[in-house]
Parts: structure tokens; sequence; C-alpha cells
């Protein structure tokens, strides 16, 4: 029997399926504290220059800061610098002439040689702790920085790994590196082995979290995998939410960082619970792993008796069909799809991180701004699914992204003093992104042919994974002008909308099976479509005799069905699958965010 309808048998969403769902959603919690900490952990609190020599005189905040730092103005507002002290001879000033030379009227300044922090809203991070501000600050952003290029290459390297030498494996030794890595970088007393360390974390959490999302989705029939997806990737959002009250509630960096990374002790259970991909065992001939595997499934979810007595696993049949990253670019139409995706990819991961790791710089309450960002997302899976749903592909991601962007640079004309009003607009915007980014995965999946599907995806990914190394730079730009990072951000986020509508709409279309229907695939549509074109007779007679072949095995009746048909669910087209060769669907290759 082939491993789907195995599964079937032994159950494809039930218990034993419920279990590892709930640990992959507890691991995208890690993810998501290990991925944006730098809000919290590298936040800037307001500051001034530290002037040692008049400690002892007994002066008020008011009467200090008027005696050493010069007045700057901003943005149409005025105040005390943060970079800048007065040159005066401070040895000389005494509790009975400080009021003269406070009288006495000087220009001339110089850079802080050491700095007094506020603890309004953190007691300690590693900005106050090694002095990462004013002509320090682009330390931070590219400690940052550093930690997507160690996503970049996790990514790819775990993957490779993965395949050839199995899942569990990397899953194991991946997640003892998150552990170790994250629990020490706690601990580092300077700022280059904390910098490794977090390239370190990114690494390794991307091979953990991605493997174990793999092994899931492998463990799931086609039916549930939207659904299992949603809870999975939850996760994400609700650690999000969650690390603003963790960051409010434990204000010193390296306590923050314990508490975010001891949890992760809580996946080792796993170690015993996940099993092997029976798939991968199967297809590397280790097909007794792969029957215990199908045998405990069954055991948990008290279906054994529903599985032949001695059964075997046969290798799905069918055509393997093989592309590579050149194909992307060789013919005309899948040319033009790519470079628009890679394009919209990159947009999206930009504004996004862009908008998450800067929410300190939106005035207000960070803990509180932070929160809303996290929660925003929740509305914007909504968006997706109704929007998908309902009313096509094109025209919700093109709206969300120009909806987007017009947020963001709307903040342009909004006075500095009205925080309320930039939050709100930035929110909105990072809520259109989010519901752009999860569309993004979901469209790219449909629109490439089989054999450039996950080469497709692997090269859209990896242009967002370049905008997550730019992202942490957004930031810096606000030091300039404070409209800076709202403006390109948005006008990213325009172009990328614009962009949108020159794709073709995928709903209620059959994913395309070979690079000729892929360069094929939506031409002839109208420009506003919402829905795909027909098939081409050729296509429909060749689906039909696959529907009659499915009917002559059984697969698709009730007494053995292994794919319940029925309506499009999230645009993937579970209709036309079946045991011999059965479709990628978005749900399989959807890596957003691990």
């Amino acid at each position: 029997m082939f491993f789907d309808e195995l599964l079937f048998l032994a159950g494809s969403f039930n218990l034993y399926q419920a279990i590892i769902i709930i640990g992959g959603h507890f691991l995208e919690y890690i993810s998501a504290w290990q991925n944006l900490n730098a809000a919290f952990i590298a936040g800037e609190p307001r500051h001034w220059c530290s002037v040692p020599e008049i400690d002892n005189l007994g002066l008020s905040h008011g009467l200090r800061m008027n005696l050493t730092t010069p007045i700057e103005e901003k943005d149409g507002r005025t105040f005390f610098s943060s970079c800048k002290v007065y040159d005066r001879n401070y040895t000389g000033i005494t509790g009975d002439n400080y009021l003269d030379i406070l009288g006495w009227n000087t220009t001339k300044t110089r850079d802080c040689d050491a700095f007094v922090y506020s603890k309004e809203l953190y007691v300690s991070t590693i900005a106050t702790e090694w002095d990462l501000v004013c002509g320090q600050k682009w330390i931070k952003a590219t400690i940052q920085s550093i930690f997507f290029v160690g996503r970049l290459i996790g990514a790819v390297f775990w993957g490779f790994i993965a395949d050839r030498f199995g899942r569990k494996k990397v899953y194991i030794i991946t997640l003892l590196g998150t552990m170790i890595i994250s629990i020490s970088s706690a601990f580092y007393p300077e700022i280059i082995s904390y910098t490794v360390s977090r390239f370190l974390t990114a690494f390794f959490i991307t091979g953990v979290t991605q493997t174990f999302y793999v092994i899931l989705m492998e463990l799931v029939g086609p039916k549930y995998r939207v659904a299992t997806g949603i809870i999975y990737f939850g996760g994400w959002t609700m650690g999000m939410v969650s690390l603003s009250g963790l960051a409010y509630a434990v204000r010193e960096w390296r306590k923050l960082q314990l508490v975010i990374s001891v949890p992760s002790v809580i996946m080792l259970i796993f170690v015993w619970l996940l099993p092997e991909s029976p798939r991968w065992s199967r297809q590397n001939n280790k097909e007794e792993d792969a029957k215990e595997v199908i045998k405990t499934i069954a055991k948990v979810n008290k279906t054994t008796e529903k599985l032949p007595e001695n059964f075997t696993i046969d290798l799905e049949k069918g055509k393997a069909a093989k592309g590579n990253f050149i194909a992307l670019f060789s013919t005309p139409n899948i040319r033009k799809r790519t470079l628009i995706l890679c394009y919209v990819w990159f947009a999206n991961s930009l504004v996004y991180y862009g908008l998450s790791l800067n929410t300190s710089n939106l005035g207000g309450n960070p803990y509180i701004n932070f929160f809303i960002s996290g929660a925003v997302e929740i509305v914007a899976k909504v968006f997706v699914i109704s929007g998908f749903m309902y009313i096509g592909r094109r025209l919700p991601f093109s709206f969300a992204m120009l909806f987007g962007g017009v947020c963001l640079i709307a903040t342009i004309a909004v006075p500095v003093d009205q925080n309320v009003i930039i939050v709100v607009l930035s929110m909105a915007g990072k809520l259109a992104i989010a519901a752009s980014f999860d569309m993004a995965w979901i469209y790219s999946a449909e629109v490439y042919p089989t054999p450039l599907r996950a080469s497709g995806v692997g090269c859209n990914s990896m242009a967002a994974r370049v905008a997550g190394i730019i992202s942490a730079y957004v930031g810096l730009l606000g030091d300039v002008n404070r409209v800076l990072p709202y403006l390109v951000l948005g006008i990213v986020s325009l172009i990328s909308g614009v962009l949108v509508l020159f794709l073709p709409e995928t709903r209620g279309m059959s994913l395309p099976e070979t690079i000729e229907e892929g360069e094929q695939f939506g031409q002839g549509q109208r420009f506003f479509a919402c829905t795909g074109n027909p098939e081409p007779d050729d296509l429909k007679k060749e689906r039909d005799i696959g529907k009659e072949n499915e009917a002559m095995h059984g697969v698709g009746q009730e007494n053995g069905a292994v794919y319940n048909r029925g309506k499009e669910n999230m645009g993937f087209d579970h209709e036309n699958q079946h045991v011999e060769k059965s479709k990628p669907t978005a749900e399989m290759i959807n890596l957003n965010r691990l």
C-alpha cells in the first residue's frame, strides 16, 4: 500500500497529530522570541552625556542638564542633546560658581565620553551596557543583520542535511544547539561573543523549526494541512504578543534572554515524541522504520485494527519532474513572474521586519506598540482567508500592499506630537503587510509549475532573507529625519502592490504540472480577473483520465478514501490529487518565519 493510504487508515488528523501540532505551536513561540527580541534587548532608552566631575554638587536634573547639555532641534521639536556635551572645564565648577557659569554663553560642544541612561523603560539593554548609541548605533543594527545572515545560511544548510541524513537527526542537533547557544547568550561579557551567539542562534533555530515543520506536514493528510499550518504559525503570532508582556515584566536584558531561552528545554520531550519522517525513511530504503511509525500512529489514535496485519509501504510512482534554479529564468513568462515575486517578497520582508523591530521609534510606550504589532497579525490571517477564498488572489494581494504603503506614507503628514495617530497608521500598515506576507507564500506555491515550485519559492525566500538583513538599518534613517523610514517602506510597498497586478490570477486554477504549462499559465486573462481561465481542452482531458483512474483504484470513494473531495480550500486543488502522484501544496513548503 502507498504511504498516504496507510496514513489514512492509521489516522491522518487525530490525537497523534494533535500532540505534534501542539509542540510545533509552542516551538513557534520560541522562534518568535529569538527572532524579535532585539526590539527590547537592544532597546535604546533616553540618554545624555555623563559628567562625573559635577556629581557631588547636588544639582537638580534640570540644572545639571542646562549646565552640561546643549539644546538641539529636530522635526520641529527642541530637546536636550543625547550625544553632545558643552566643552567646559567641569573640574573648576563648584557649588559657589555654577550659577555664574550657567549664565555664560557658549556654543562649543564635543561628543560624549560616557552616558547616563534613563531607567524609565529599560533597566539594562545591550545598548546601555555597551554604549551602542550615537556614533555606535550602527553596531546594534549590524548585530541584527548578522542574525538574519545566520537564518539565510541555516535554511540552506539544514535543508540539505535533513534531506541527506534524516529529519530527526537534524531536529536533535539543532534543538541542542539552540538551547545551548541562546541560554549562554545571557552570560557573554563582551559584544563580539554576543554577536557570534546571535548568528549561531539564528543558524540553529532555523534548522529546528524548519525540520519540525516538514516532519509535521508529512504526518497529516492533505485535507488538514491548511488547518495544521494555521495552528502551527499561530504560535509565531502569540509568541510576538507574549514577548511584549515578558519584556515588560523583565527589563534587564540578560534575565530576559534567559526567560525566552530556557523554555526551549521543554522541546527535548519531542526527541522521543517526534518520529523520523516515515516518508523519508521509505524513500531511503528504511521501510521497517517507516512501518514502525505507522504502527505507533495507529496505536496512539486507537486505529490499529484498521491496518492490515502484514503491510508493506510501496514507493509512490509517477514521473519525478526535476527543475533547477536556472530554469526559473529560462522562459519569458516564468522569468517575469520570478523577478516580480522576488521583489514582492523582498518588499514584504523589508517592511515587516522594518516595522516589527523598530516599534520603539514610533513614540509612546514600546511595550504597548509591540503588543499591538503582534495582535494585528491575528486580524491579518482572517483577511488572508476571506480574501483568498472569496475574492481571488491578485486583488487582495495588491490591495494589502497598496493599503500598507499608503498608511506608512500617511504618517509623514502627521505632526510629531500626535503619537496615537502615528501608531494607528503604522499598525494598519503592519496588518496589511502581515497579510500580504502570508499571501505571498500561498500565491508563489500556486503560480509555479511542479518542477520549479520548490526552487521558485526558495528563490523568493532568499530575496526575503536579504531584505531581513537590510531591515535592521531602516531604523537608522530616522536619525536623519523622522519620516525617512516610513517614506522608504511606504514607497517599496506601493511599488510591490502595483507589480502584483501583472501576475496571473490563480483562484480556481489547477496547479501547473510542467514547465510548458507554467509558461502558458494565466495567458489571456483579463487584467482585473478574480478567477483564472478554464483549463485548455487537452489538459482537461488528461485530468478527466486521471479521475477515471482514481475511480478504478477506489481512491476518492467513501469506503477507501484517501483524500476527501470538497470545495476549494485556501486555493489548493485537492480534487485532482491522488495516491500515485499527489500535487505539492503551499502548506508543504510554507516555511514562512521558520
